[in-house]
């Protein structure tokens, strides 16, 4: 079990990264906290000066800094009138996430970290509440075809898009994207797995009928006959959407 208070608490220069990686992360702390520094600019700071203050921000500093840095490149891009017909999603050095990584960071404590870094068990950990708040990028089963679409539905980037936005999109919007169906039946799955149900949105209300006999079977405790019968009753009586085979 990873000690996040620890993670957090270590210095930039416990990372080990080059001295490029390192002065990156050091430069973006400093002009996020806007220190002044005996420097006019951040830029100016020197080789010693630079290494002195790795030994001092630590882990959590980054990522505040990032988290910052994310959200202004945001607002930047929405002032852009076209920002809805292409699909950007900064990231960071290679380097810098490889370290990151390497000290048990994940994408749950950063969103630029590599979506393979969270497994469905962490994400069943975070309980219903916390999950649904979480970036639908998260849940690394939708293609970039269908994360412009769902960019141009809510007019929001995907970063913003929670998995409570997600599910609660109506089946007109997926109707529109046919060609979607991959990515659709990937997400439900994903979705159904790591503990959320039809109750839980219109999304998970189109489930197929055996995504939704699983469902009851996990968490009901049902057999996979009673379990079959009770959606073949709820699909008669409208409770349920019909499937989508």
């Amino acid at each position: 079990m990873r000690d996040i208070s620890r993670i957090m608490a270590r210095t930039i220069a416990s990372l080990d990264c080059s001295s490029q990686a390192q002065n990156e992360m050091v430069k973006l702390i400093v002009k996020h906290k806007e220190l002044e520094i005996e420097f006019h600019s951040y830029d100016s700071l020197s080789y010693k000066r630079l290494n002195e203050l790795a030994k001092q921000f630590t882990v959590k500093d980054f990522l505040d800094a990032e988290d910052a840095s994310l959200r202004i490149w945001l607002k930047e891009e929405r002032q852009n009138s076209s920002w809805l017909l292409r699909l950007r999603i900064p990231r960071l050095s290679k380097e810098i996430s490889r370290k990151l990584v390497k000290a048990e960071l994940t994408q749950l404590d950063l969103i630029l970290l590599p979506s393979a870094t969270v497994t469905t068990q962490m994400l069943q950990r975070l309980g219903k509440k916390e999950l649904l708040e979480r970036s639908i990028l998260m849940l690394s089963t939708l293609s970039s075809t269908a994360l412009m679409a769902i960019q141009e539905y809510f007019k929001k980037h995907p970063f913003e898009i929670t998995i409570r936005d997600f599910i609660n999109t109506s089946k007109e919007m997926w109707d529109q994207h046919g060609t979607l169906k991959k990515s659709i039946s990937k997400t439900r799955q994903r979705l159904l797995k790591i503990g959320l149900g039809y109750e839980d949105g219109i999304f998970l209300q189109e489930s197929t009928k055996r995504q939704l006999v699983e469902d009851l079977v996990t968490k009901e405790s049902l057999s996979h006959k009673t379990a079959s019968k009770v959606i073949e009753i709820a699909q008669k009586r409208g409770w349920v959407s019909r499937a989508m085979i």
